[in-house]
């Protein structure tokens, strides 16, 4: 680490932390699950050493400074502690073990479980999936039938999402509905394109649009490999049910479409007043690594 660096030369700081974050720490915390417990003195001592020249190379300060201070001007977190929420994280997502990070205990049921590709033939992958993302291709285009507008967000900590179905100027459909306080836009924006097809299927149209402001949503559903379980019963539900011919289209958001803003104001009621449609599904990946990440910073600063 020295040959990167000297007193009034060498890499940049920052640029140093971001080898150290993105290299080393997935080096180190590779299959941490394995060997991470229990975290004795030994494992901590080397640790240290590993991770000790890096802070020293961030901060430049002197070899005699101690450890706790340069990761703290360093803004790392000991890595110890680095490899026991990594170690959490696996045991909950990747081996589906229920474990305990900081008194706290976190179960698999709770968090999103990964499809795997391998599910769907490679044959059926994308059929019946019309997506696209120009918002030019299909403007004003009224040949495909019934319109559906759908929305997700997130307001307080509260998710809602809502779709508004248009024929001829007309609204004859409204749908809203309130997920947990723990899910994703993300989460929302698909359970609202979703409950919209099933929508579709149930009423039998054979032509319909569904536009969304979201295109990560719409990317989402493109790619067939996608291992969102939201996603793949969507690519499902159209894979299964061709015969009816459903487009899906991104628009932008707040420009004056009528039913996007409409799908807007209903995804944001949903998030405020209480409804009857209480949809329960998994929290995200990204709810875990956010809660591990704040009890690992709390442990860190603990005495």
């Amino acid at each position: 680490m020295k040959l990167f660096y000297g007193h009034k030369w060498g890499l940049n700081p920052h640029i140093q932390k971001v080898l150290f974050t993105t290299v080393v720490e997935k080096i180190v915390t590779y299959a941490a699950a394995v060997w991470a417990y229990p975290m004795q003195g030994r494992k901590v001592k080397h640790l240290n050493v590993i991770q000790r020249p890096f802070a020293l190379g961030i901060t430049r300060a002197y070899c005699t400074t101690s450890s706790d201070a340069i990761n703290v001007l360093a803004g790392l977190l000991p890595l110890h502690i680095r490899v026991e929420e990594e170690a959490a994280r696996q045991h909950i997502l990747q081996l589906r073990k229920t474990v305990t990070f900081d008194d706290e205990v976190y179960s698999p049921e709770e968090y999103e479980r990964n499809c795997c590709p391998l599910d769907v033939h490679p044959a059926a992958k994308g059929k019946g999936i019309y997506v696209t993302v120009n918002p030019n291709e299909y403007e004003n285009n009224q040949s495909h039938g019934l319109t559906v507008y759908t929305d997700g967000s997130k307001l307080d900590e509260r998710v809602g999402c809502a779709y508004v179905a248009r024929q001829q100027g007309n609204v004859i459909k409204k749908w809203k509905g309130q997920l947990r306080q723990y899910n994703s836009v993300f989460q929302s924006e698909a359970m609202a394109i979703a409950q919209a097809i099933h929508y579709l299927h149930t009423c039998q149209y054979s032509q319909a649009t569904i536009k969304t402001d979201s295109l990560s949503t719409l990317y989402a559903i493109w790619n067939p490999d996608h291992s969102s379980k939201i996603i793949q019963e969507i690519q499902q539900a159209l894979r299964n049910n061709q015969q009816y011919r459903v487009y899906l289209e991104w628009i932008k958001a707040h420009v004056g479409h009528e039913g996007n803003e409409l799908a807007d104001q209903l995804a944001k009621e949903a998030t405020t007043e209480p409804i009857n449609a209480q949809i329960v599904i998994p929290w995200p990946h990204s709810h875990l690594k956010r809660t591990l990440r704040l009890k690992a910073i709390g442990r860190d600063l603990s005495p």
